[in-house]
């Protein structure tokens, strides 16, 4: 038939903003990019068809057609490039598709999700099919050359008899018609394959002092091969290192960083250090005490103890007046007012001598014994003292001028 006048020029679809296809300004609904579907070859097999997917291929060439009617020349359209985004653009127009897909899902992987366990070995073992049947056999060959042919082909001449003497070497020589064995003299040596390996029966050991320093090699000998028995006295293998650690104690200990055994730690049980008056013993350096400081004592049997430094064994009370007009029960601090005295915080207040401290060593009350040696039994009764020093006592009767109380202090 006759042409008919070309058409007005269609709208482009594009794809929106919301990866819709817009025809125009108009959303037509459709996603430009659908969900992954099944392929072309499995849809084929779904509608019943079997075969390979080359077969399913050989299905969709159709019987040549007649040749159709040239049409006009169409414009030229955009060709889709690759953005900076990674994205498909068709002209100025973003597609919004990844121009690469992703990485999709290996075959290991599909076969997993499809249900199956295993390792990828099993996977891939799953791969294999059954062994087919056996084939027909083949025609038989042409028959190969002897091998005294092969010898006449090698440029040899001959019969068959002088190729099979050509086969027989010279004689050997006579092997040991007893063998002996090669063993071990002792544990120090061990002996491979030994048995039948000698003309006569040998042995064979290392010889004393055989192993000298330069046979061995550097770090041959560690702690790992000394035995714990080698450490004896004083020293012990330690599990963790291999080293031999030096044991102190009694007063000894080992310092790590310096590496060396030193004086400090405590005894563990009763101690003796022997001297004699050529082997005496000596500390200097010793600083400047003071009388609250321990002096060291000794026992008879060597003992040392320590005792309080210029103090006596016992001392007796400074005096004090009790007031005896009223009869009753009444304390006094014996302590307090013996520190207040010797301190100088008393009434009436301490004087000393020119030079002198202000103040006269004291002991805490703890540190002291109290004890009444005397007391005028007409004035005093119940006379009691607690290991604070604090005495209670009753006034039964009025003091004369021959009235007293002696009071002594024992240093602990």
């Amino acid at each position: 038939g006759v042409d008919g006048d070309d058409g007005t020029d269609g709208l482009t679809p594009e794809i929106g903003a919301n990866g819709n296809w817009f025809i125009g300004t108009s959303d037509t609904g459709v996603a430009a990019e659908g969900q992954n579907g099944d392929s072309a070859y499995d849809e084929w097999l779904a509608a019943g068809n079997t075969g390979s997917a080359q077969d399913f291929l050989d299905s969709l060439i159709g019987a040549s057609g007649s040749d159709g009617v040239d049409g006009d020349d169409g414009t030229d359209g955009l060709t889709p490039e690759i953005g900076a985004n990674g994205n498909w653009f068709i002209g100025t127009t973003d597609t919004g598709v990844a121009a690469e897909g992703q990485n999709g899902d290996s075959a290991y992987d599909e076969w997993l999700t499809a249900g199956n366990t295993g390792s990828a070995q099993d996977f891939l073992d799953s791969l294999v099919g059954a062994s087919g049947l056996d084939g027909v056999d083949g025609d038989d060959g042409t028959d190969g050359a002897s091998v005294y042919e092969t010898w006449l082909a090698a440029g040899n001449t001959g019969t068959e008899l002088e190729f099979l003497n050509s086969l027989i070497g010279e004689d050997g020589q006579d092997g040991v018609v007893d063998p002996k064995d090669l063993t071990a003299g002792d544990i120090s040596i061990t002996v491979t394959d030994g048995t039948g390996a000698t003309i006569v029966d040998t042995n064979i050991i290392v010889a004393e002092g055989g192993i000298t320093t330069d046979k061995l090699a550097d770090d041959a000998v560690t702690g790992l091969k000394i035995d714990d028995a080698v450490a004896g006295t004083g020293l012990v293998k330690n599990a963790t290192t291999n080293a031999f650690d030096v044991q102190a104690n009694n007063g000894l200990n080992v310092d790590t960083t310096a590496d060396v055994v030193q004086l400090g730690g405590a005894l563990i049980k009763p101690t003796t250090i022997t001297t004699d008056a050529t082997q005496t013993l000596a500390i200097e350096g010793l600083q400047t005490g003071t009388v609250d400081n321990a002096l060291v004592a000794v026992e008879a049997d060597g003992t040392l103890r320590q005792i309080k430094a210029a103090m006596p064994k016992f001392f007796y009370m400074p005096a004090v007046i009790f007031d005896t007009s009223v009869n009753g029960t009444f304390t006094r601090n014996l302590h307090i007012e013996y520190q207040a005295q010797f301190t100088g915080t008393a009434n009436p207040t301490l004087v000393s001598s020119a030079g002198a401290v202000n103040a006269i060593p004291t002991l805490p009350a703890n540190e002291l014994e109290y004890h009444i040696t005397y007391y005028d039994t007409t004035v005093f009764s119940n006379l009691s003292i607690n290991a604070n020093g604090v005495l209670t006592y009753d006034i039964i009767g009025n003091a004369t001028e021959a009235s007293y109380m002696t009071i002594v202090f024992v240093v602990k």
